[in-house]
């Protein structure tokens, strides 16, 4: 007699256990399908440079490449956010110069870069909202447009009113296409 209810628990356990890994992901799905998503697209038109700095930067002996490590930039910012600054620091960027002809350079590179966005006022509040960027780059002094710039971001940690907003983005040329994600 024991030994029935011994199975018809551990058979009842198998079907409950069997029903919550089915439904796990399908709940999972439902949960982040009630989030918003909201796309944006914008072109940046001109972003006011507020200080900028080098910390670590290298050079190749015969001066051809350039590593840079903790070189900062700091900006103002407008955009689907709201308006603020935007701070960039190199987490490590490679840059490849070509030899000069007459004062003229041409050069390409690549790099990681920390970002932070501090909103003063947007349609979400206010608050900071920090990612990875990782970007490309080549300049070409004989070609229109001279400088092409291209990457993407990852935005998943925010404070103050931006706590649980995510983002992420695309960008050539300072036109930048992404969503921005509601908690």
């Amino acid at each position: 007699m024991e030994v029935n209810y011994l199975k018809k628990f551990l058979m009842l356990a198998i079907i409950i256990f069997t029903a919550i890994l089915l439904a796990s992901p399908l709940l999972a799905f439902i949960e982040a399908s009630k989030k918003d998503i909201v796309p944006f697209a914008y072109t940046v038109t001109s972003s006011g440079l507020l200080g900028m700095g080098e910390i670590n930067v290298t050079w190749t002996p015969d001066w051809s490449v350039r590593i840079a490590r903790g070189t900062w930039r700091l900006s103002t910012y407008n955009g689907p956010l709201g308006t603020g600054t935007l701070y960039s620091e190199a987490i490590i960027s490679i840059t490849h110069y070509d030899n000069e002809t007459l004062g003229y350079t041409t050069y390409q590179g690549h790099g990681n870069y920390r970002m932070l966005y501090t909103i003063t006022k947007g349609p979400y509040g206010a608050g900071t909202l920090e990612g990875i960027s990782i970007q490309e780059w080549d300049y070409n002094f004989q070609r229109t447009p001279k400088n092409m710039i291209w990457g993407n971001g990852t935005f998943q940690h925010g404070t103050g009113d931006l706590d649980g907003i995510k983002m992420e983005y695309t960008f050539t040329l300072g036109t930048y296409k992404g969503e921005i994600i509601l908690p």
